[in-house]
C-alpha cells in the first residue's frame, strides 16, 4: 500500500457514490483522476468504464471494460459490465462475439453460458437463450456450484423455457430452483405465475404465489400475482383490493393496470375499467396493445381476458 493507493481509492469510492446519486460528470471527473494516479489499475478501469455506463456513454465504457485482461480477478465483472454496454448499445452481435471469444478461452466456465444466455434473452432469442442456460447448470453441476447459484441457473434455465414456449420442461427448471432454494420470493412468484398464465396447476400455482407475498409483502409485482390469483380463481373483490395495492407501487405498469381492469370490469366498474385499460395501452406493445384497445371497444370477453 502507498499514498497513491489510498488517494486512488478514495477518488473510486467517490466516483461510485456519485454515480450512485446520478452526479455523472463528477463521477467521471474522479474516475479520471483514479486512473491518473493508480496507474495500471484494472479496478480503476472499472470505476472509470461503470461512471462512462452511468451517463450512458456507452462506447466509451465498452472500451475502458476491454482493458482488462483475462488474468485479471476482475476481468469476469468488467465483462458483465462491458456486455451489458453492448447490450445497451443494441449491439448484439458483438456482444455475442465478445462472449464467445471468452468462451474459447475458458470453456468450461458456467458464468460465461449464463451471460450468453442473458444476452440473446435480451435479443429475444429465448430458445438459445435456454440452450445456453442448460450448458451454465451442466457446467454449474460439475463444478459443484452451491444451491444459491445453481438455483439462480435454474431459474434463468426455466425462465428462458418459458419464454420460448419449451413447457412443460420450463415448469421442470422452475420446480428445481424452487427445490434449491425454496424461500425465495422471486422463485416461488415465477414458478407461480408461469402455471397461472397457463390456467394449470391452479392450487400449487397459488399456493406458491401466497408464499412469495408472504416472505415480500412490500412488491408490487409480487402483490399483482396475488391479486391476478385471487381473480382467476373467482375472489373477484379480493383480487381488485390487491391489484389497487399494487398500483400504488407501479402505476405506469401495463400488466397491473390491465389486471385490475379485468377485474373492476368483473365487479361492475365498468368506467374504471376502461380507465385502467387506457393506462395500459399507453405502455403496451403489439398484441397487447390490440387486446386493450379490443376492452376499450367492447368491454371484457372471454377471449380478451389478460394472460
Amino acid at each position: 500500500m502507498t499514498p497513491s493507493t489510498g488517494l486512488a481509492f478514495l477518488f473510486q469510492r467517490l466516483s461510485n457514490d456519485l454515480a450512485s446519486q446520478r452526479a455523472e460528470f463528477l463521477s467521471q471527473v474522479l474516475a479520471l483522476a483514479s486512473t491518473r494516479v493508480a496507474g495500471d489499475s484494472d479496478y480503476a478501469r472499472l470505476t472509470l468504464g461503470r461512471s462512462y455506463a452511468t451517463a450512458d456513454n456507452h462506447d466509451l465504457a465498452v472500451a475502458e471494460y476491454s482493458r482488462i485482461g483475462p488474468d485479471s480477478p476482475y476481468f469476469l465483472v468488467g465483462l458483465s459490465s462491458e456486455i451489458a454496454s453492448l447490450v445497451a448499445n443494441e449491439d448484439y452481435g458483438r456482444a455475442i462475439g465478445r462472449l464467445d471469444s471468452a468462451l474459447n478461452g475458458n470453456p468450461e466456465a458456467p458464468e460465461l453460458y449464463i451471460l450468453k444466455g442473458q444476452t440473446l434473452q435480451a435479443q429475444g432469442e429465448n430458445a438459445a437463450a435456454a440452450a445456453a442456460f442448460e450448458q451454465a447448470v451442466a457446467l454449474g453441476e460439475q463444478a459443484k456450484r452451491s444451491d444459491l447459484v445453481m438455483a439462480n441457473y435454474w431459474l434463468a434455465l426455466g425462465g428462458a423455457q418459458e419464454q420460448a414456449g419449451i413447457w412443460p420442461e420450463g415448469l421442470e427448471s422452475l420446480r428445481k430452483a424452487n427445490e434449491l432454494l425454496p424461500n425465495s420470493p422471486t422463485i416461488l412468484n415465477y414458478l407461480g405465475y408461469a402455471q397461472l398464465e397457463r390456467r394449470e396447476n391452479e392450487a400449487e400455482a397459488v399456493a406458491a404465489i401466497k408464499q412469495a407475498h408472504e416472505l415480500r409483502s412490500s412488491s408490487p409485482a409480487i402483490t399483482d400475482s396475488l391479486g391476478w390469483a385471487y381473480f382467476i380463481t373467482g375472489e373477484h373483490e379480493r383480487a381488485v383490493a390487491y391489484l389497487e395495492t399494487a398500483l400504488e407501487g407501479q402505476p405506469q405498469d401495463p400488466t397491473i393496470n390491465e389486471h385490475l381492469g379485468d377485474a373492476y370490469w368483473t365487479v361492475g366498474r365498468l368506467y374504471e375499467a376502461r380507465y385502467a385499460w387506457k393506462t395500459a395501452q399507453l405502455f403496451a406493445e403489439d398484441e397487447d396493445a390490440q387486446r386493450l384497445a379490443s376492452k376499450i371497444d367492447l368491454g371484457l370477453r372471454p377471449d380478451l381476458v389478460s394472460p
